[in-house]
């Protein structure tokens, strides 16, 4: 204590608080103490001390009613007693005292007038004062700022830090510094007080104390000293726990970083680029800076393995290296650590203005919006390609999941165009193709629809806009010819056909020939096909183009020809080979009874005619309509079982029977074409095992299906006849060829 001190005593009369006299010799000692100590005081002090203001000492709240405690005025005679230098340090020490009103309220009200408002940190520390401990507070410097929250119904922790402007890593820091306290700070109550003191308002928080009325329930005191960091030129130095879905353009966007830097390391760095494009959920990513938006070193590292660690070379100038330095010793660096027990982090503001960030001289200069939305319609550099094949159950949305795309983007997508629709019937194996940036946003999408056709969306300015691309197909003419010696499947494989060949091969000649009867050993076939090339490889067979078969002597021979946009198989006199009906409903099935007037019939024991041909065949095979009419019944008959009866134009009627069961879509009523299947072999009603009963009516008479006239088809007309004979001109020739070459193996064998 230097200086004059003049203690002024602010008596109520000679009543406590409580109401009791004090003894009058003790007030006439303090107002003696009050007028000699002064002048002992001035003789003490050192010449040139200061004076200080004199404090107020308020009898207003002594209490001698309770014995054994020290009472008020007991307590300012012992303080007056002190030696004068200690009174000093002890002053030095204790934040100055506020001179008490008149009307002297409660701690109690004094503290629910102060609640939700900012105060000076002495009128603060009057209002609540602090408990003596390990977590006391230091000494707070004068731009110290403290609030008081009352906590209201329905409050978190974390939802008033969200509204005080505290990001989520501070509350972290806050849970893990006293994990006592964070089990306290997790149960607040409506009522509570939360006292929140930061290095200034708006700043950085310095502690958290929760109060219930008078009570200090949990205090927290947060460090300000920061972890030095591994750079010293650094300015900032950033620890983040990588989560589940994060790529590291993500990361980079959140700390301000442009997307020119990642290029670059994914550039220069190619034999780490795999790795950094493969992160793994709870690794840890320090990226140190030395000014907003420019890194020095990027590291990464896991749980296993060795650490991957990037530096990054920038050329600057002598005034620059000057500035940095001076920055770099003036700054106090920062250390962002996400533990793994920490909440959804809230997006880190970058140390300075973005606009100043952006206007720093640097080597990678950020990429305004404007700019990266010219880049990306002249073509964004391709950070990155992820290629998916599609799954069963699988949708465009969950794709898009899978890589961190919002729902939003998947309607972006599906609406660039009317090509954009076929991304919603994606099927299982078909393969997606994304591109991202360097900011992890999509690019542009490729559905691989197949080796010749895909769909691409591609990413101009702010939308997306779909198209389809096909590659150029080159088509060239070849040639198989055989001998059938068994079977059309097993010498068509030995000749070089494919199986869909042989099948079409059947189906042309479907109408002239039964190849489940008619076929024997010596019958030949020749054919010419169409083979499709991409890019100089084969990609698969084309159409046939020209075929003859010879069966039991007699050559038939069938041409492709297309004329107002339809395609079908004529002989060389320009009459279609499609007839009304094709011979057989069931592809190279076995006859197991024929067309006959008399038959021992095995269920009813007794001698029956058969008016229709029996084709055997496992259950389930389809059946096709052989002509094209209208369902008139379908349903159940006796020993038919399930049958459908189709009739077509004139006088013509088809049977169907012993069906194990219908296609769904065929009713009464229905059209039906040829060649559509109507259902599936079975063995219900009157049969003995799986077969198709199959039965050929003319004017409702059953005649045999294997020898019945089918009617013809009718020809080209005369001026489609003409472009007709040009085109197969060439195919003839080639038929020609296959046949007199074969003539000379024969001739020479």
């Amino acid at each position: 204590m230097t200086g004059h001190q003049n203690f002024h005593v602010q008596s109520v009369g000679s009543a406590t608080s409580k109401g009791t006299r004090l003894p009058l010799s003790i007030l006439l000692f303090v107002l003696l103490l009050t007028r000699a100590l002064p002048v002992m005081a001035q003789k003490a002090a050192p010449a040139g001390a200061s004076q200080s203001p004199a404090p107020v000492i308020d009898l207003a709240d002594t209490d001698d009613s309770h014995p054994g405690t020290e009472s008020r005025a007991a307590r300012i005679v012992r303080q007056l007693s002190l030696p004068a230098a200690k009174r000093a340090q002890r002053a030095a020490l204790q934040p100055p005292s506020l001179p008490a009103p008149q009307d002297q309220r409660s701690h109690g009200a004094m503290e629910n007038a102060s609640q939700n408002r900012t105060e000076s940190p002495s009128a603060a520390l009057a209002a609540h004062p602090e408990p003596a401990g390990p977590h006391a507070p230091d000494a707070l410097t004068p731009k110290t700022k403290r609030t008081n929250y009352v906590v209201q119904r329905g409050d978190t922790l974390a939802g008033i830090f969200k509204r005080q402007g505290l990001p989520a890593r501070t509350l972290q820091r806050v849970l893990d510094a006293d994990r006592g306290a964070a089990r306290t700070f997790a149960h607040i109550r409506p009522g509570q007080v939360l006292v929140i003191e930061r290095d200034h308002p708006g700043g950085a928080l310095l502690g958290l104390t929760l109060k219930q009325g008078d009570r200090s329930l949990a205090r927290v005191v947060l460090p300000t000293e920061a972890r030095t960091t591994t750079n010293p030129t650094a300015l900032r130095t950033v620890r983040h726990r990588i989560k589940r879905g994060e790529t590291l353009s993500r990361i980079f966007k959140r700390y301000g970083l442009s997307a020119r830097t990642l290029q670059l390391i994914l550039h220069r760095h190619p034999d780490k680029a795999r790795r950094l494009s493969r992160l793994r959920p709870g690794q840890y990513l320090q990226l140190e800076l030395d000014r907003p938006a420019r890194l020095l070193a990027l590291r990464l590292e896991g749980k296993r393995g060795t650490p991957l660690t990037i530096r990054m070379e920038h050329h600057s100038t002598d005034r620059e290296a000057a500035t940095l330095a001076t920055r770099a010793a003036a700054a106090t660096p920062e250390t962002n650590e996400t533990p793994a027990a920490a909440t959804k982090p809230a997006p880190i503001e970058p140390l300075e203005d973005p606009t100043a960030a952006a206007q720093a001289t640097a080597d990678e200069p950020v990429v305004s919006d404007e700019k990266a939305t010219a880049v990306a319609d002249e073509g964004t550099p391709v950070a990155r390609v992820e290629t998916h094949r599609i799954k069963s159950g699988e949708t465009l949305a969950s794709i898009f999941n899978q890589y961190g795309l919002t729902p939003g983007k998947v309607y972006q997508v599906l609406h660039a165009g009317k090509a954009a629709k076929d991304l919603s019937l994606i099927r299982p194996g078909q393969q997606l193709e994304l591109a991202f940036d360097a900011d992890g946003e999509l690019i542009s999408l490729t559905l691989v629809k197949s080796p010749v056709e895909k769909l691409v969306v591609v990413r101009q300015g702010e939308s997306y806009r779909a198209s389809v691309k096909k590659k150029t197909i080159e088509r060239r003419l070849a040639t198989v010819e055989g001998i059938i010696h068994s079977s059309l499947f097993a010498d068509g494989h030995q000749a070089g056909l494919t199986d869909g060949q042989v099948m079409e091969l059947a189906e042309i000649f479907g109408w002239d020939i039964d190849f489940a009867l008619e076929i024997q050993p010596g019958d030949q076939f020749r054919v010419v096909y169409e083979e499709l090339f991409v890019d100089g490889e084969k990609y698969r067979n084309g159409p046939i183009l020209a075929a003859e078969f010879v069966n039991r002597g007699k050559t038939y021979q069938a041409f492709r020809f297309e004329h107002d946009g339809q395609i079908g198989y004529y002989d060389a006199k320009g009459r279609s080979k499609r007839r009304a009906f094709i011979r057989t409903p069931i592809r190279f099935a076995r006859i197991s009874s024929r067309f006959q007037p008399r038959r021992w019939h095995p269920i009813l024991k007794k001698w029956k005619s058969h008016k229709g041909v029996d084709y055997a065949a496992p259950r389930g095979t389809p059946i096709k309509v052989t002509g094209d009419g209208r369902v008139v019944f379908r349903g159940w008959k006796r020993g038919y079982g399930r049958v459908v009866i189709v009739q077509h134009s004139g006088k013509y009627r088809t049977v169907y029977a012993h069906m194990s069961k219908f296609r769904s879509s065929v009713r009464k009523g229905t059209r039906v074409r040829q060649g559509q299947v109507i259902g599936y072999v079975g063995s219900s009603g009157w049969a003995t095992g799986p077969h198709l009963h199959y039965e050929f009516r003319v004017n409702n008479v059953q005649r045999n299906p294997l020898t019945v006239k089918l009617p013809h088809s009718l020809p080209l007309p005369k001026r489609q006849f003409a472009a007709f004979k040009r085109q197969t001109a060439p195919l003839m020739r080639q038929l020609a060829a296959l046949r007199a070459r074969h003539m000379v193996a024969s001739s020479s064998d």
